[in-house]
C-alpha cells in the first residue's frame, strides 16, 4: 500500500475482507510486515504513520481447498482512516493444476493426498480414485511397470510409474480404462487390481414445485456409500447448503454430502426458474445432472367448502371448513353479523403443517353468546391448525334458529373489513332440534367397558354380539341408544354426557313397573352407579349410549336408600329426559322432552332342541338348542357317557349364541371305537345346570310307503263321548260312510324314532288324549 499524497497519513488501518474469499477458502495467518500492530479477530493491519510517497507491505495466509477449480480469484481489503473508508485494495490469486514435464497433470506425491490404500491383490478400485499402493520390496523412487490384462490373460505394458520417497506409489486412475491391472517391479513384487467405473443417477420428484415447497432427489448407484459434491450454476454454495436438509460442508462453489445408494435428499428452493444441479462423486469420475423447475407461488386465496352452506341443529356443533391456498396461511372468519342477525363471532384461523390447506372450525351453537359455557369455537382433537377467538355478541339465551351469514377474507384482516368486503361468503342454517327415541340393545357380559368406543359398537353389531332386545339377563349388558339432535353443544359444555346427566341438564331414570304388593318400585341410582355405568357419545350421528349390567349397578326402593337386586320377571321403564332450560328455551317442566322404552329381566337359560337326543354312531352329529343369554355369549356344550356305557367318553365343543337366540355344534360319534346302539350319555353346558339325555341308536328313522289303486273306498268313523258326574250317562254315536272313487292311495308310515310322545306308546298316548278331553268336558260342566 503506497501513500501517494503530499503529507504523512496517520492512523491507517487495512481491513482484509474475509467475505470476499470464495466458499471454502479461509485466512489462516497474518504476517505483520510494516504494520505497527494487528487485530486478528477482524484481520486488520494498523499503521500509525505512513510517510508521503512511502509504501508499506503486509500479507495474509489463505488456505485453498484441493477441489478449487482452476482460475483467478480476487481478495479485497478496505483502507480505513479517521474519515472512514477511503479506498480498496485488490489482490489476485491464481489456481492451476501442477504440470509434469510433458504438459500433463503431475501425479500426487504427498502420502496424504489419496483416497484409499491398497497393499494386496484383488482389490476393486473405482475409476477416478487416487490410490496409494504399497508393497514390501518396493524401493524409494523406483520405476514400476503398470500392466493391463489381455483377453488371453497375459499382462502387457501400459505405462511406467515411480514410487515416492517412501517407496509408495500414488496412482491417479481417472484416465485409465476399466480393466484388470498389475503393478510390478519385475522382481516378483507386484499388486493386481481391477478398475471399474462407478455409475450414479439422480432423479428429482416432483420435478416441478412451487417456490418454498420441497422436492426429493433420489440417489441410485452401484456403489454402497460415497461423498457427492453438489453444485448449481443458479445457486451459490450457501444457498445450496440452506436448501438441502442433509448435513453438508461447503467446498468451493458447492457442498459435499455423504450419501448411500438409495438415499433421498430433501431440498426446498425459493429461487424460481429451471434450476440445474450437478452431482459429482468426490473421489471418482461418476456424475449426474438433474433439473428442477421452481414456479412462482400463487397468490393467497380463501374459500368455503360445501359451496359455503352448512346445516346444524340448534344446540349442536357446526363444522365450518375453509380452504386456504397459495401463499396464504391465515384467514379471518366472521360468523353472523351484528347488524343483520343480532349476533357476531370473530375468529382468525391459521393452517398448520398438515399439508391439507384446510382449517375446520367447530362452532358450538349452545355456548354461542355466553362466556361461561366453555369454548364457542374450537378445532378437532387431531388438528395441527390454530385459531384465535376475538370476541362475540353476548346473549341471554341460546342462539335462535335461522340463517347466519359467514364472511371470510385472506390474511389477518379487520373484522369490519371482512364483513364489508369478504373474499368469500357462506351461510350457516340453524334448525329446530328434537328428542327422538330410545332403542334397547343387549350384549354379553365382558364385552363393554369404560373405554368402549362408537367404532367398537359398530363392530359388535356387525358380528352379531350387540343386538336389539328388551328381554335382558341380569348379568348381560343392556344398552340404551338415545337418539336426539342438538345435544352435542350441551354435552361439550358440560364436559361429557355423564356430567350432563349428573348435573341434571339431562336425566335418565330406570323404574320398575311391576313392584310387589305393598312395595315401592325398584329404581336405578344413577349417581351411585357411575363406576358400572358406561356412556358412549356418537354426537356426529346424534346418538348417545348408556350401558350397564342390571346385576352390577345400584338399584334401591323408591324413596329409600335400601339397596336391592333385580330379579327375574322384574319389568322396568327407562326414560330419558332433556331438562336443560337454555336448550329448551324455557324453565317450565312442561317444556321437558322425554322418550322411553320398556324391558324385562329374564332368567339366564340354556335349553336343548330335543330331550332325549337320539343319535347314530356317525360323524357330524348336530346338537343344538337355544338360550336367553345375549347373542354373542359363548359357552361349552359337553357330552358325557353314563356310568354303564363302555367305552366311556367325554366330548366338548364351544358354541356361541346367535342373533336369533339359537346355538348349534356337531360331534363325532365314531370315536372312541366301540360306541354303538344302546349307549347313553348326558348333555350339559358350562353356563347353566340344565341337562338333557342322549341315546345312541341304530337308526333315527325309516319310512315305507305302499300305494294301491281300488275302485271303492270305505270309511268308517266312530266317536264316543263319555261324561261322569254323580250319576252316570253313556252316549254312543256311530256313523258309517261309504263312497266310490276312481282310485285310492293308501300310505303306511313306520318311524323308528322316539315316538310321537316321548316316554309313551301309541296306545297310552291315545288314552292320554281322551283323558284330557274328558277332563275338559268335566271343567266345562
Amino acid at each position: 500500500m503506497t501513500n501517494s499524497g503530499n503529507s504523512s497519513a496517520t492512523g491507517v488501518a487495512l481491513d482484509v475482507n474475509e467475505s470476499s474469499l470464495p466458499d471454502g477458502w479461509n485466512i489462516t495467518g497474518m504476517n505483520t510486515g510494516d504494520a505497527d500492530t494487528t487485530k486478528s479477530s477482524t484481520h486488520e493491519f494498523v499503521y500509525y504513520t505512513i510517510g508521503a510517497g512511502s509504501s508499506v507491505t503486509s500479507s495474509v495466509d489463505v488456505s485453498v481447498p484441493s477441489s478449487a477449480s482452476n482460475g483467478t480469484y480476487e481478495i479485497t481489503a478496505e483502507i480505513i482512516t479517521a474519515d472512514g473508508t477511503v479506498g480498496t485494495l485488490t489482490a489476485t490469486v491464481t489456481v492451476e493444476t501442477q504440470q509434469d514435464d510433458n504438459g500433463g497433470e503431475q501425479p500426487p506425491t504427498d502420502d496424504t493426498m489419496y483416497d484409499r490404500t491398497v497393499s494386496s491383490d484383488g482389490s476393486i478400485i473405482w475409476q477416478g480414485q487416487v490410490v496409494k499402493f504399497t508393497q514390501t520390496g518396493w524401493n524409494a523412487n523406483e520405476a514400476l511397470q503398470l500392466q493391463y490384462e489381455t483377453d488371453s490373460g497375459d499382462f502387457r505394458f501400459q505405462s511406467e510409474e515411480a514410487t515416492n520417497a517412501n517407496g509408495a506409489l500414488l496412482l491417479e486412475t481417472a484416465d485409465l480404462a476399466e480393466d484388470t491391472y498389475r503393478l510390478t517391479d519385475g522382481d516378483g513384487n507386484q499388486i493386481t487390481f481391477t478398475l471399474v467405473k462407478q455409475d450414479v443417477t439422480v432423479t428429482a420428484d416432483p420435478g416441478t414445485i412451487t417456490a418454498g415447497q420441497s422436492t426429493t432427489f433420489s440417489v441410485d448407484s452401484d456403489r454402497s456409500s460415497f461423498n457427492v459434491k453438489i453444485t448449481s450454476p443458479n445457486l451459490t454454495a450457501s444457498q445450496l447448503q440452506s436448501a438441502f436438509a442433509a448435513s453438508s460442508t461447503i467446498d468451493g462453489e458447492g457442498i459435499v454430502v455423504s450419501t448411500n445408494d438409495g438415499d433421498k435428499l430433501e431440498a426446498a428452493f425459493s429461487t424460481t426458474g429451471d434450476l440445474e444441479f450437478n452431482f459429482n462423486v468426490v473421489d471418482t469420475t461418476a456424475s449426474a445432472t438433474e433439473t428442477v423447475t421452481v414456479e412462482e407461488a400463487q397468490a393467497g386465496a380463501v374459500s368455503f367448502t360445501q359451496a359455503g352452506s352448512y346445516d346444524v341443529k340448534q344446540g349442536g356443533v357446526a363444522e365450518i371448513t375453509v380452504d386456504i391456498t397459495g401463499s396464504a396461511s391465515t384467514a379471518t372468519l366472521v360468523i353472523g353479523s351484528q347488524s343483520q342477525s343480532g349476533y357476531q363471532a370473530n375468529v382468525t384461523v391459521t393452517d398448520g403443517d398438515d399439508d391439507d390447506s384446510t382449517v375446520t372450525v367447530q362452532f358450538n351453537t349452545y355456548a354461542a353468546g355466553s362466556s361461561s359455557l366453555g369454548n364457542v369455537v374450537s378445532l378437532p382433537e387431531d388438528s395441527t391448525d390454530s385459531l384465535a377467538f376475538e370476541g362475540q355478541t353476548d346473549l341471554a339465551n341460546i342462539l335462535d334458529t335461522g340463517d347466519y351469514s359467514l364472511y371470510l377474507s385472506t390474511g389477518d384482516q379487520s373484522y369490519a373489513d371482512t364483513v364489508g368486503s369478504a373474499d368469500a361468503l357462506g351461510t350457516l342454517f340453524i334448525q329446530e332440534r328434537a328428542t327422538n327415541g330410545v332403542t334397547l340393545w343387549t350384549a354379553p357380559q365382558g364385552t363393554l367397558s369404560g373405554s368402549t368406543t362408537v367404532s367398537n359398537l359398530v363392530s359388535m353389531i356387525n358380528e352379531g354380539s350387540l343386538t336389539e332386545d328388551s328381554s335382558i339377563v341380569a348379568s348381560d349388558f343392556i344398552v340404551h341408544q338415545i337418539s336426539a339432535t342438538g345435544l352435542e353443544g350441551l354435552v361439550a359444555a358440560e364436559g361429557g354426557l355423564e356430567n350432563a346427566i349428573a348435573s341434571g341438564s339431562l336425566d335418565l331414570s330406570v323404574m320398575q313397573t311391576n313392584p310387589e304388593s305393598n312395595r315401592q318400585p325398584k329404581v336405578l341410582n344413577v349417581s351411585g352407579s357411575t363406576g358400572s355405568l358406561y356412556v358412549i357419545s356418537d354426537a356426529a350421528n346424534n346418538n348417545y349410549y348408556v350401558a350397564f349390567k342390571p346385576s352390577a349397578v345400584d338399584f334401591e326402593r323408591q324413596g329409600t336408600n335400601n339397596d336391592v337386586s333385580v330379579d327375574s320377571n322384574d319389568n322396568f321403564n327407562a326414560t330419558f329426559t332433556v331438562t336443560d332450560d337454555r336448550l329448551l328455551g324455557s324453565d317450565a317442566d312442561s317444556a321437558h322432552q322425554s322418550v322411553m322404552a320398556n324391558f324385562e329381566i329374564v332368567d339366564g337359560m340354556v335349553s336343548y332342541s330335543e330331550n332325549p337326543y337320539n343319535v347314530t354312531a356317525s360323524e357330524n352329529v348336530t346338537i343344538s338348542g337355544s338360550s336367553t343369554y345375549a347373542p354373542g355369549t359363548s359357552f361349552t356344550v359337553r357330552l358325557q357317557s353314563t356310568s354303564d356305557t363302555q367305552p366311556a367318553f367325554v366330548k366338548g365343543a364351544s358354541v356361541t349364541v346367535q342373533p336369533d337366540g339359537t346355538w348349534s355344534t356337531t360331534f363325532n360319534f365314531t370315536t372312541p371305537q366301540g360306541i354303538d346302539a344302546g349307549d347313553a350319555f348326558t348333555i350339559s353346558n358350562t353356563r347353566t345346570s340344565s341337562t338333557a339325555n342322549g341315546n345312541v341308536v341304530a337308526s333315527t328313522g325309516t319310512t315305507t310307503t305302499q300305494s294301491t289303486t281300488q275302485s271303492t273306498t270305505q270309511s268308517t268313523t266312530q266317536s264316543t263321548t263319555q261324561s261322569t258326574t254323580q250319576s252316570t250317562t253313556q252316549s254312543t254315536t256311530q256313523s258309517t260312510t261309504q263312497s266310490t272313487t276312481q282310485s285310492t292311495t293308501a300310505a303306511t308310515t313306520t318311524s323308528g324314532s322316539s315316538g310321537s310322545t316321548p316316554g309313551f306308546g301309541v296306545g297310552l298316548a291315545l288314552v292320554a288324549v281322551l283323558g284330557a278331553a274328558l277332563l275338559a268336558l268335566r271343567r266345562d260342566a
